[in-house]
């Protein structure tokens, strides 16, 4: 599998996870919407998709610390199902943080 059809196998499966959010009242609709245009924006910006570039707009998108311990998993994770499995993690954790700060919206507009 092409590197390229990769990245846009994670970028469906990550749209798939937020969009499963939202429909759960998770997070707000307007995530999706930003996501879907960031990857848009950051698909024009990395045509080729090469491994570090890839890691560099997804660690972006997701507005994860690029020195953090799980940016620097990712970015040395070699180009197969393991890097592909540290960037679900990274962005299943990236969604759990969303979901509190919604929940937090959420509680803080009732009161």
């Amino acid at each position: 599998m092409s590197y390229r059809a990769s990245c846009d196998l994670f970028e469906m499966w990550l749209l798939g996870r937020v969009a499963e959010a939202v429909e759960a009242g998770e997070v707000s609709g307007d995530l999706l919407m930003e996501l879907e245009k960031e990857l848009g924006t950051s698909r024009t910006h990395r045509p080729g998709c090469g491994h570090a570039s890839a890691i560099r707009s997804i660690v972006d998108l997701l507005g994860i610390d690029p020195a953090s311990e799980g940016s620097q998993n990712v970015h040395l994770a070699p180009q197969d199902a393991s890097r592909e499995e540290l960037l679900r993690d990274v962005a299943e954790s990236w969604l759990a943080e969303q979901r509190k700060a919604y929940r937090r919206h959420c509680t803080s507009q009732r009161s």
